[in-house]
């Protein structure tokens, strides 16, 4: 999943949108809530505010196959 997300001079999401799909819409739809929790470090603000930044987060995905097999007992 690829994520844009627009951060504030405060290190705050102001939005996150969907840029490349994984082909599972649960993993594109945690994706999406990560990246609008990601905090980041705040800016230091110039006279008149910091701007906007403008970034990308890639999300790498892997499945494990599903099994009926017992889990190991130690």
């Amino acid at each position: 999943s690829v994520v844009r997300v627009l951060v504030n001079g405060d290190g705050f999401v102001r939005s996150a949108t969907l840029l490349g799909r994984s082909g599972s819409t649960d993993a594109d739809q945690f994706a999406l809530g990560v990246a609008r929790a990601a905090r980041f470090e705040p800016v230091l603000a110039p006279p008149g505010g910091a701007p906007l930044q403008l970034g990308t987060m890639v999300f790498f995905w892997s499945t494990l196959p599903l099994t009926n097999a017992p889990s190991p007992t130690p």
